[in-house]
């Protein structure tokens, strides 16, 4: 096993308050199989489980990982610049 962070095999774009997609601000999911996570470089962003865990708050210091095929949604708070880094296995070495 290696000590080396894990790489997304892609990334959306950065998004901000003015463009992020209402996709994102619906329910949705990732496909069986797929890790998400979800980086805020400024601002903060709150994370809705769908399936009635509490919602996290999604800052520079506190990513989100979003497990495969599980139903969630985002919501602004205000001013927030943003990325989905997506990965084929449980992200190593990127969360605090």
């Amino acid at each position: 096993m290696t000590d080396q962070p894990s790489q997304p095999y892609r990334s959306t774009p950065l998004f901000t308050q003015d463009n992020l997609p209402q996709a994102l601000q619906r329910e949705h999911r990732t496909k069986i199989g797929v890790w998400g996570l979800l980086c805020v470089t400024e601002g903060s962003i709150r994370f809705v489980h769908e399936d009635g865990r509490p919602p996290c708050i999604v800052t520079p210091q506190a990513p989100c990982l979003i497990e495969p095929d599980s139903p969630h949604h985002v919501e602004l708070m205000g001013p927030v610049s943003l990325r989905v880094d997506f990965y084929d296995h449980q992200p190593v070495g990127r969360l605090p």
